[in-house]
Protein backbone atom coordinates (compact mmCIF):
# COMPACT_ATOMS: atom_id res chain seq x y z
CA UNK A 1 0.00 0.00 0.00
CA UNK A 2 1.50 3.24 -0.96
CA UNK A 3 0.98 6.69 1.05
CA UNK A 4 -1.30 8.06 -1.45
CA UNK A 5 -3.64 4.52 -0.96
CA UNK A 6 -3.31 5.13 2.90
CA UNK A 7 -6.93 5.79 4.69
CA UNK A 8 -4.83 8.73 6.54
CA UNK A 9 -3.57 10.15 2.75
CA UNK A 10 -6.90 9.90 1.45
CA UNK A 11 -8.83 11.83 4.31
CA UNK A 12 -6.67 14.47 4.30
CA UNK A 13 -6.46 15.01 0.46
CA UNK A 14 -10.28 15.40 0.63
CA UNK A 15 -10.05 17.72 3.95
CA UNK A 16 -7.81 19.94 1.53
CA UNK A 17 -10.23 21.87 -0.61
CA UNK A 18 -12.26 22.94 2.73
CA UNK A 19 -8.99 24.13 3.87
CA UNK A 20 -8.00 25.94 1.09
CA UNK A 21 -11.68 27.68 0.59
CA UNK A 22 -11.31 28.98 4.53
CA UNK A 23 -7.63 30.45 4.05
CA UNK A 24 -9.12 32.33 0.84
CA UNK A 25 -12.28 33.35 1.73
CA UNK A 26 -12.45 33.13 5.50
CA UNK A 27 -12.04 36.37 6.16
CA UNK A 28 -14.59 37.91 3.98
CA UNK A 29 -17.27 34.68 5.48
CA UNK A 30 -16.35 36.07 8.48
CA UNK A 31 -16.67 39.51 8.20
CA UNK A 32 -20.54 38.89 6.30
CA UNK A 33 -21.20 36.90 9.24
CA UNK A 34 -19.94 39.54 11.69
CA UNK A 35 -22.22 42.52 9.54
CA UNK A 36 -24.95 40.39 9.76
CA UNK A 37 -25.25 39.75 12.85
CA UNK A 38 -24.93 43.64 13.65
CA UNK A 39 -27.24 44.29 11.45
CA UNK A 40 -29.87 41.97 12.79
CA UNK A 41 -29.37 42.41 16.46
CA UNK A 42 -28.19 45.42 16.65
CA UNK A 43 -31.49 46.95 14.97
CA UNK A 44 -33.34 44.98 17.32
CA UNK A 45 -31.92 45.77 20.56
CA UNK A 46 -31.51 49.27 19.79
CA UNK A 47 -35.00 49.58 18.93
CA UNK A 48 -35.88 47.97 22.28
CA UNK A 49 -33.79 50.26 24.01
CA UNK A 50 -35.29 53.55 22.28
CA UNK A 51 -38.98 52.57 23.62
CA UNK A 52 -39.83 50.65 20.61
CA UNK A 53 -42.01 47.70 21.25
CA UNK A 54 -41.19 44.14 20.41
CA UNK A 55 -43.51 43.45 17.60
CA UNK A 56 -42.06 46.93 15.56
CA UNK A 57 -38.28 46.02 16.43
CA UNK A 58 -39.13 42.48 15.12
CA UNK A 59 -40.52 43.94 11.90
CA UNK A 60 -37.72 46.40 11.33
CA UNK A 61 -34.69 44.00 12.48
CA UNK A 62 -35.96 40.84 9.76
CA UNK A 63 -36.24 43.79 7.23
CA UNK A 64 -33.12 44.84 7.49
CA UNK A 65 -31.46 41.40 7.56
CA UNK A 66 -33.76 40.62 4.44
CA UNK A 67 -32.61 43.93 2.57
CA UNK A 68 -29.09 42.89 3.84
CA UNK A 69 -29.44 39.15 2.10
CA UNK A 70 -30.16 40.87 -1.11
CA UNK A 71 -27.29 43.10 -1.08
CA UNK A 72 -24.63 41.43 0.04
CA UNK A 73 -25.20 37.71 -1.14
CA UNK A 74 -24.66 38.26 -4.86
CA UNK A 75 -21.69 40.48 -4.52
CA UNK A 76 -19.94 38.20 -2.10
CA UNK A 77 -20.68 35.01 -4.39
CA UNK A 78 -19.55 36.90 -7.44
CA UNK A 79 -16.27 37.22 -5.65
CA UNK A 80 -15.70 33.36 -5.19
CA UNK A 81 -12.89 31.26 -7.47
CA UNK A 82 -15.49 28.31 -7.70
CA UNK A 83 -18.86 27.20 -7.17
CA UNK A 84 -18.36 25.73 -3.69
CA UNK A 85 -16.46 29.23 -2.85
CA UNK A 86 -19.44 31.07 -4.60
CA UNK A 87 -21.85 29.24 -2.30
CA UNK A 88 -19.69 29.66 1.07
CA UNK A 89 -19.32 32.89 0.67
CA UNK A 90 -23.09 33.96 -0.30
CA UNK A 91 -24.87 31.73 1.76
CA UNK A 92 -22.65 32.71 4.66
CA UNK A 93 -24.92 35.71 5.30
CA UNK A 94 -27.93 33.56 5.34
CA UNK A 95 -26.43 31.32 7.88
CA UNK A 96 -25.66 34.07 9.92
CA UNK A 97 -29.12 35.31 9.73
CA UNK A 98 -30.31 31.67 11.56
CA UNK A 99 -27.65 32.31 14.20
CA UNK A 100 -29.41 35.94 14.79
CA UNK A 101 -32.38 34.43 14.16
CA UNK A 102 -31.98 31.71 17.17
CA UNK A 103 -30.59 34.56 19.48
CA UNK A 104 -33.61 36.44 19.01
CA UNK A 105 -35.86 33.17 19.53
CA UNK A 106 -33.91 32.29 22.75
CA UNK A 107 -34.44 36.12 23.73
CA UNK A 108 -38.01 35.47 23.61
CA UNK A 109 -38.09 32.23 25.90
CA UNK A 110 -35.97 34.68 28.14
CA UNK A 111 -37.53 37.40 28.22
CA UNK A 112 -41.54 35.90 28.11
CA UNK A 113 -44.10 38.60 26.14
CA UNK A 114 -41.63 41.21 25.81
CA UNK A 115 -38.85 39.70 24.35
CA UNK A 116 -38.66 39.42 20.19
CA UNK A 117 -42.00 37.99 18.48
CA UNK A 118 -40.40 35.27 16.94
CA UNK A 119 -41.09 31.68 17.84
CA UNK A 120 -38.81 28.83 16.63
CA UNK A 121 -40.90 27.66 14.15
CA UNK A 122 -40.96 30.96 12.79
CA UNK A 123 -37.31 31.09 12.74
CA UNK A 124 -36.62 27.89 10.94
CA UNK A 125 -39.56 29.28 7.98
CA UNK A 126 -37.52 32.76 7.63
CA UNK A 127 -34.30 30.89 7.15
CA UNK A 128 -35.81 29.11 4.86
CA UNK A 129 -36.83 32.00 2.35
CA UNK A 130 -33.29 33.25 3.66
CA UNK A 131 -31.59 30.05 2.27
CA UNK A 132 -33.78 30.63 -1.20
CA UNK A 133 -33.03 34.10 -2.13
CA UNK A 134 -29.37 33.31 -1.06
CA UNK A 135 -29.61 30.15 -3.78
CA UNK A 136 -31.03 31.70 -6.62
CA UNK A 137 -28.27 35.58 -5.67
CA UNK A 138 -25.27 32.94 -5.64
CA UNK A 139 -26.71 30.78 -8.93
CA UNK A 140 -27.14 33.98 -10.90
CA UNK A 141 -23.75 35.34 -10.59
CA UNK A 142 -21.98 32.39 -11.13
CA UNK A 143 -23.62 32.58 -14.64
CA UNK A 144 -21.12 34.93 -16.62
CA UNK A 145 -17.79 32.75 -17.53
CA UNK A 146 -15.40 35.55 -16.62
CA UNK A 147 -14.83 37.33 -13.13
CA UNK A 148 -15.67 40.11 -14.18
CA UNK A 149 -18.84 40.09 -15.58
CA UNK A 150 -19.52 38.27 -12.74
CA UNK A 151 -19.51 41.08 -10.32
CA UNK A 152 -21.61 42.88 -13.25
CA UNK A 153 -24.43 40.19 -12.69
CA UNK A 154 -23.69 39.95 -8.89
CA UNK A 155 -24.74 44.05 -9.01
CA UNK A 156 -27.67 43.06 -10.61
CA UNK A 157 -28.83 40.63 -8.82
CA UNK A 158 -29.01 42.89 -6.19
CA UNK A 159 -30.15 45.42 -7.95
CA UNK A 160 -32.93 43.60 -8.94
CA UNK A 161 -33.55 41.45 -5.74
CA UNK A 162 -33.88 45.36 -3.97
CA UNK A 163 -36.48 46.85 -6.78
CA UNK A 164 -38.17 43.61 -5.73
CA UNK A 165 -38.26 44.08 -2.35
CA UNK A 166 -39.72 47.40 -2.87
CA UNK A 167 -42.76 46.62 -4.99
CA UNK A 168 -45.05 48.65 -2.77
CA UNK A 169 -43.20 51.68 -3.65
CA UNK A 170 -43.07 51.47 -7.29
CA UNK A 171 -45.82 49.04 -8.69
CA UNK A 172 -48.83 51.15 -8.64
CA UNK A 173 -47.52 52.89 -12.22
CA UNK A 174 -47.12 49.48 -13.78
CA UNK A 175 -50.83 48.10 -12.00
CA UNK A 176 -52.38 51.26 -13.15
CA UNK A 177 -51.83 50.91 -17.11
CA UNK A 178 -52.42 46.54 -16.48
CA UNK A 179 -55.57 46.82 -17.77
CA UNK A 180 -57.03 43.37 -17.67
CA UNK A 181 -54.11 41.85 -16.14
CA UNK A 182 -54.30 43.98 -13.17
CA UNK A 183 -54.91 41.43 -10.68
CA UNK A 184 -51.68 39.78 -12.20
CA UNK A 185 -49.33 42.36 -11.75
CA UNK A 186 -50.46 42.59 -8.57
CA UNK A 187 -50.19 38.80 -6.87
CA UNK A 188 -46.30 39.05 -8.89
CA UNK A 189 -45.81 42.46 -6.94
CA UNK A 190 -47.05 40.33 -3.70
CA UNK A 191 -45.63 36.79 -4.48
CA UNK A 192 -41.76 37.94 -5.42
CA UNK A 193 -41.21 39.78 -2.57
CA UNK A 194 -39.34 37.62 -0.25
CA UNK A 195 -40.61 40.28 2.69
CA UNK A 196 -43.88 39.35 2.41
CA UNK A 197 -43.13 35.52 3.42
CA UNK A 198 -40.71 36.58 5.95
CA UNK A 199 -43.28 38.49 7.56
CA UNK A 200 -45.87 35.63 7.26
CA UNK A 201 -44.14 33.64 9.36
CA UNK A 202 -44.20 36.53 12.74
CA UNK A 203 -48.02 37.81 11.66
CA UNK A 204 -49.09 35.62 14.64
CA UNK A 205 -46.89 37.13 17.08
CA UNK A 206 -46.59 40.65 15.05
CA UNK A 207 -49.92 41.22 14.23
CA UNK A 208 -48.13 43.33 11.17
CA UNK A 209 -50.34 42.61 7.88
CA UNK A 210 -49.30 44.74 5.26
CA UNK A 211 -52.65 44.45 3.59
CA UNK A 212 -54.17 46.01 7.11
CA UNK A 213 -50.92 48.69 7.77
CA UNK A 214 -52.33 52.12 7.82
CA UNK A 215 -48.76 53.00 7.34
CA UNK A 216 -48.83 50.98 4.05
CA UNK A 217 -52.16 52.88 2.79
CA UNK A 218 -50.33 55.90 3.08
CA UNK A 219 -46.92 55.04 1.18
CA UNK A 220 -48.59 52.60 -1.95
CA UNK A 221 -51.50 52.17 -4.09
CA UNK A 222 -50.88 48.99 -4.18
CA UNK A 223 -52.80 47.80 -0.83
CA UNK A 224 -56.01 49.55 -2.59
CA UNK A 225 -55.91 46.88 -4.90
CA UNK A 226 -56.25 43.90 -2.59
CA UNK A 227 -53.36 42.17 -3.00
CA UNK A 228 -53.61 38.36 -2.02
CA UNK A 229 -52.42 36.87 1.17
CA UNK A 230 -49.19 35.20 1.13
CA UNK A 231 -47.94 31.98 2.88
CA UNK A 232 -44.47 31.59 4.51
CA UNK A 233 -43.24 29.36 1.80
CA UNK A 234 -44.47 31.44 -1.40
CA UNK A 235 -40.72 33.39 -1.98
CA UNK A 236 -38.48 29.66 -0.95
CA UNK A 237 -40.83 27.60 -3.22
CA UNK A 238 -40.58 30.61 -6.16
CA UNK A 239 -37.46 31.31 -5.50
CA UNK A 240 -35.84 27.63 -5.03
CA UNK A 241 -37.07 27.29 -7.94
CA UNK A 242 -35.82 29.57 -10.05
CA UNK A 243 -32.39 28.84 -8.31
CA UNK A 244 -32.78 25.19 -9.47
CA UNK A 245 -33.29 26.33 -13.09
CA UNK A 246 -30.64 28.50 -13.07
CA UNK A 247 -27.71 26.12 -11.66
CA UNK A 248 -29.12 23.20 -13.85
CA UNK A 249 -28.75 25.77 -17.09
CA UNK A 250 -24.91 26.47 -15.98
CA UNK A 251 -24.31 22.50 -15.33
CA UNK A 252 -25.45 22.41 -18.88
CA UNK A 253 -23.71 24.97 -20.34
CA UNK A 254 -20.28 23.99 -18.59
CA UNK A 255 -20.83 20.47 -19.70
CA UNK A 256 -21.32 21.91 -23.06
CA UNK A 257 -18.32 23.78 -23.02
CA UNK A 258 -15.77 20.92 -21.89
CA UNK A 259 -17.22 18.97 -24.64
CA UNK A 260 -16.04 21.35 -27.33
CA UNK A 261 -13.28 21.73 -25.75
Amino acid sequence: MTDADHPSAASTEGARPIRDLFRRDGRAMLAAAVVTLAIILGLYFSGRSAGVGPPHATVAALAAGTLWLALACPILAAGGRGALSALARGGIVADAGAVALLVLWAARRFAGPRGPCLTFRGAVQIYCTFVAVALVQVAAARCPRSRAWRYVAGVAAAVVMTALLATPFWVSGPVSVAGPHKNTVVAAAVYLNPFYSVTSAVVEQTRFIWHESGAMYEMSRLFDYAPPPVRWYTAAVIYGLLAAILAATHLVRTKKIRTID
